[in-house]
């Protein structure tokens, strides 16, 4: 069978190396995994690629785990190193190039539109929530907005940025914050830069590693912030007026 064969609807398997990891076909051009259920599933490249053969990846798997990709036994994907992984986020595709038999390129990468309930592409879901302490869940990830209430949840929980490589929460206040939110993950800290405009000026801070982030108690309605994980740590970036949004 020419190249050009479709494998849709894959699994991917539990395992931290090459060893057990899902074997691609080396006839598929396109190989779509709809199962990715846990953190550090895996598939392995296919083996003894001609120079130039093309393979490309999606991880169309509804529950917001990465896919880590890995090259044969030995082999190197760009410069990562032998045997080293490369992750594609939920809902990434992925296009590897075979430089020779057991080295590949990566030549396009890019997150195709949100398809499920509560993450539709083109149009923004929003969560209003007004307890003292709220939890995050995992499948709110994407185009949903979450509108703090003035004076509301103190303590906002968002699921581990470990192993989750890709997955990404919005924030917007609804109103004046009235009081400082904490914003906390599960597992791994927040890097990142924020903006404040502070009179007329905007300014950036900077930060790594730190463990929470916050609206101030002076934040005021439409101060923002957006968290994606690199599937270790969440890369933040916000925007708010004076005291808006900062590290803690």
């Amino acid at each position: 069978m020419s190249q050009g064969y479709i494998a849709s609807g894959l699994s991917a398997l539990a395992n931290a190396t090459q060893t057990g990891a899902y074997q691609l076909s080396s006839i598929a051009y396109l190989n779509q995994f709809t199962a990715v259920t846990a953190t550090l599933n895996s598939c392995l490249l296919p083996a003894n690629p001609q120079a130039g053969q093309i393979c490309k990846i999606r991880n169309d798997s509804a529950t917001f785990f990465s896919l880590n990709v890995y090259p044969q036994l030995l082999g190197q994907i760009n410069s990562l190193g032998a045997n080293v992984a490369f992750a594609i986020p939920c809902y990434g595709v992925v296009e590897f190039i075979a430089n020779v038999s057991l080295n590949w390129l990566v030549s396009t990468s890019s997150i195709v539109p949100f398809s499920s309930a509560s993450n539709v592409s083109g149009s923004t879901n929003t969560v209003v929530y007004t307890a003292n302490a709220y939890t995050v869940p995992l499948s709110f990830a994407g185009n949903t907005f979450f509108l703090p209430a003035a004076g509301a949840a103190t303590v906002v929980n968002v699921p581990t940025a470990v192993g989750n490589s890709g997955l990404r929460y919005k924030f917007q206040l609804s109103a004046l914050a009235g009081n400082t939110i904490t914003i906390t993950p599960v597992a791994g800290a927040f890097n990142g830069c924020l903006l404040n405009n502070v009179t007329g000026r905007v300014t950036c801070i900077a930060c790594t590693a730190k463990a929470t982030i916050v609206f101030t108690a002076l934040a005021t309605a439409g101060s923002t912030l957006e968290i994606v994980s690199d599937g270790t740590n969440y890369i933040a970036t916000g925007f708010g007026t004076l005291a808006g949004v900062g590290w803690a």
